[in-house]
């Protein structure tokens, strides 16, 4: 009986890990002006597009999908936006940079995720990378985390490496992170041969193999 609620425990905490859900273009309203500017009625740059955005959508920069386009910039002392996350497709998208503040004040956007890397077959896809916090006069945004590669049976992909920290005032700012960059992915032969040594391992510490 403890077996099996440890089991289950050990269940609902691996289905809880993980990154930050990346952000959809289905999670936003219609008709959001991403990656625009601010302006007077509206100080804050719009968050960039979203690299899961259809192929085709008029306004979209080249790349997206699946790459996140850049945050628009704050206006007067509005905050940046925050660029958009990155979506897999073979190798994740990256991530858009974080917009910058106004003249007068406001933080940087914070930098898009990478997009995942696709399992394959032989061989995963590489993770995407983050995306450059934006600069602000008030501090800098964070950058975004590099994507995990995928998985494949002789190899997986590599993680893409995080973003960088934006600035303060033109100087770096220290309560602005970095990215963290992305897990590599796994290769499925490595991990069942490595599964196996450690049964041997065990079955050689209880004296069943010699």
């Amino acid at each position: 009986m403890k077996i099996k609620s440890l089991f289950i425990a050990l269940l609902a905490l691996f289905l809880s890990a993980g990154g930050a859900t990346a952000q959809s273009y289905y999670d936003y309203p219609s008709g959001y002006t991403f990656g625009a500017n601010g302006h007077y009625g509206h100080p804050a740059g719009y968050d960039g597009w979203p690299g899961d955005t259809p192929q085709g959508t008029p306004g979209a920069p080249a790349g997206t999908p699946p790459n996140g386009g850049p945050g628009g910039d704050g206006y007067g002392s509005g905050d940046g936006g925050d660029g958009g996350d990155g979506y897999g497709s073979d190798d994740g998208g990256s991530g858009g940079d974080g917009g910058e503040s106004g003249d007068y004040g406001g933080s940087g956007g914070d930098g898009g995720h990478g997009g995942h890397g696709d399992d394959g077959f032989f061989s995963g896809d590489d993770g995407g990378n983050g995306g450059d916090g934006g600069d602000g006069v008030d501090g800098g945004g964070d950058g975004g985390d590099g994507g995990d590669g995928g998985d494949g049976l002789f190899s997986g992909g590599e993680g893409g490496e995080g973003g960088e920290g934006g600035k303060k005032d033109g100087v770096p700012d220290p309560n602005s992170d970095n990215g963290d960059e992305g897990d590599d992915g796994d290769s499925h032969i490595y991990d069942f041969l490595a599964g196996v040594f450690d049964i041997v391992k065990l079955l050689a510490a209880i004296g069943l193999v010699v």
